[in-house]
């Protein structure tokens, strides 16, 4: 096969996930809802479900279980525990919040 076929990225599904998140982008600012730093350009990097999809699929389009914050934000909530991002910095706690506000909403 030639080497066009292999570096083809397979096509995504339409989750709905970039039209939300371009409709958030619009409704809020465009700071981060965790350090208040301003993120200047829409980048699907910056949005991140605070229950997970796997875990609470229902959730995946529920505008109150995404937030907004940076590139290297989001790659820490990835990367470290909640413990340990709480121990880094106190933002922190705002997620943890908002998180259990989701999870035990009745």
């Amino acid at each position: 096969s030639s080497y066009k076929e292999k570096h083809i990225k397979p096509k995504r599904s339409n989750t709905g996930e970039l039209e939300l998140f371009k409709e958030i982008w619009n409704e809020r600012p465009h700071i981060s809802e965790i350090s208040g730093k301003s993120i200047h350009i829409f980048d699907i990097n910056c949005f991140h479900h605070i229950l997970t999809k796997g875990a609470y699929p229902e959730h995946r389009l529920n505008k109150d279980n995404i937030i907004i914050l940076t590139r290297a934000e989001h790659n820490d909530v990835h990367q470290y525990s909640m413990n340990d991002l709480v121990n880094k910095h106190p933002m922190w706690l705002e997620l943890t919040k908002r998180y259990d506000k989701i999870k035990f909403k009745k």
